[in-house]
């Protein structure tokens, strides 16, 4: 028998006594409808043990009926007999979720699934996408890689996904396995009666009057001149507070389009494999990761620098050298937990609104738009893609250039730490790595081997009020070993 299966079947003989008290893999109930997740097929006995006969082998997705709890041994009622199995080899259907990332088109010109915008286009869409690929063409390898990314997230099995984390002793309820939801798309934001909108109506007004009474041109024209002034500031205020879920799936986009444009995606899939399901594990089991517009999608950058590139509406990209230099399963979980924390935290964003650059060209943005002749004016569409371009520039070399600011990095620093913990992957990972790693948290070269010092012992606090959080030998064995086996290393001691 491989040595991470035996691993694994020594562990669940055992039962749920080696589990942290905090985690109820299983809350099952008489009555309750299962569901198998192994790929190798569950084994259906004739009583509650491992040596019990055979009635069966039930293969995954199968259906059980709950007849008799007896953790960790369950009675159910399949389509193929009736016997004993291991209730870690079943899940809640809802565990499956329905809501799966939009599907992304390889190859395609900037289409995903989104409407397109008619007129102004007061939002970052797929028409601004597609007019910002076609200004940088030397992006488009890196937007189709970015498709891939959002294809393989979309089409990631769910039961390969729950296994891995039933496998790593991970997440606390099955309920909790399932995906985050997706947001819908944004509507377009409406002209509000404030001050500024009875002023643009009063001078969009006066642009209409003028037209209809001076030039004779039609109603529907003036009309939409008017409109059109009120609606483009509408448009210019909703940008210049915050991006909305649309906006931010594009900007992240755009940002990841460009790190795989500069380094190109990592050749091995199966470590590019192993990180996804390390990242969908810490999405699908933590309370804390909120649902967004397009999924959370994680890759790994053909590059040997460690380094780690996180953009908005959740695209997270970590280079082969990162992963490399990462101890344990759970380092690496330590940095896609941090990286995460950005995305969450909306860091990105803020870096960007406290540039003074990008807040002189929403104010250029906003002159150009004033002076359009009506919705359908391209002067008021090319400023719109001007304001994307210059934002999704100067926010990707923000992520890949580590531009956060000290302040940020510590708060990703100790929210990646709760991420940890939420998962129930080791919450001291993150310290360690850091401690460890010169210049690394996450692998930023640009900072200093005290600045990460001063990181690492600033997680002090946080780790405090995680005491009671403790992972298990046998967890912690199971996870080494799997991460041995992707890693291509021999197993570490024992820690």
């Amino acid at each position: 028998m491989h040595a991470r299966s035996l691993a694994l079947a020594l562990a669940l003989l055992t039962g749920f006594a080696a589990l942290p008290v905090a985690a109820a893999p299983v809350d099952a109930q008489v009555g309750q409808t299962r569901r198998t997740w192994n790929k190798q097929g569950t084994a259906l006995r004739q009583t509650p043990g491992s040596l019990g006969a055979l009635v069966t082998t039930l293969p995954a997705g199968s259906n059980v009926q709950v007849l008799e709890v007896r953790l960790p041994w369950l009675r159910v009622q399949a389509q193929q007999g009736q016997g004993w199995l291991l209730a870690l080899d079943t899940i809640e259907p809802a565990a499956l979720g329905g809501n799966a990332p939009p599907l992304a088109t390889p190859g395609s010109r900037g289409s995903v699934n989104a409407r397109d915008s008619s007129a102004v286009g007061r939002q970052f869409d797929a028409k601004v996408e597609r007019g910002y690929r076609q200004r940088h063409p030397n992006l488009e390898v890196g937007y189709r890689l970015t498709d891939q990314l959002e294809l393989a997230t979309a089409t990631l099995d769910p039961m390969e996904a729950i296994g891995f984390i039933i496998e790593g002793r991970l997440g606390r309820r099955g309920t909790e396995w399932a995906r985050p939801d997706r947001l819908p798309t944004s509507p377009k934001p409406k002209a509000r009666e404030g001050k500024r909108d009875r002023i643009r109506k009063k001078v969009g007004g006066a642009l209409g009057d003028f037209l209809r009474d001076k030039t004779g041109l039609g109603g529907d024209v003036a009309d939409a001149i008017e409109t059109g002034v009120s609606e483009f500031g509408a448009w210019q205020d909703e940008v210049g507070k915050k991006f909305d879920p649309d906006q931010e799936y594009y900007m992240g986009r755009s940002v990841a389009a460009t790190a795989l444009a500069t380094y190109g995606l990592d050749p091995d899939p199966r470590r590019r494999a192993y990180v996804q399901l390390i990242g969908e594990a810490v999405v699908r089991c933590s309370r804390r990761v909120p649902a967004n517009r397009g999924g959370y999608h994680f890759g790994v950058l053909d590059s040997d620098v460690p380094n780690a590139v996180s953009g908005p509406g959740g695209f997270v990209l970590i280079t082969r050298g990162l992963v490399e230099s990462c101890a344990s399963e759970d380092e690496l979980a330590a940095v896609l937990c941090h990286e995460l924390a950005h995305v969450t935290g909306k860091h990105g964003e803020k870096t960007l609104r406290e540039s003074k650059s990008a807040q002189a060209f929403l104010q250029a943005v906003g002159r150009t738009g004033a002076a359009a002749t009506g919705l359908d004016d391209e002067r008021a569409f090319a400023a719109m893609l001007d304001l994307f371009d210059n934002w999704a520039g100067e926010m990707a070399r923000n992520s890949m250039e580590a531009n956060y600011g000290k302040g940020l990095e510590l708060n990703a620093d100790v929210e990646g730490t709760y991420l940890l913990a939420d998962v129930m992957y080791d919450p001291t990972a993150l310290q360690g790595l850091l401690a460890r790693n010169r210049g690394t948290h996450g692998g930023r070269g640009s900072h200093t081997h005290d600045a990460t010092a001063v990181r690492a012992a600033s997680l002090g606090g946080p780790l405090a009020q995680l005491t009671q959080f403790r992972v298990s030998p046998e967890a912690r064995a199971l996870r080494d070993e799997r991460f041995a086996e992707q890693m291509g290393r021999t197993v570490a001691a024992p820690r």
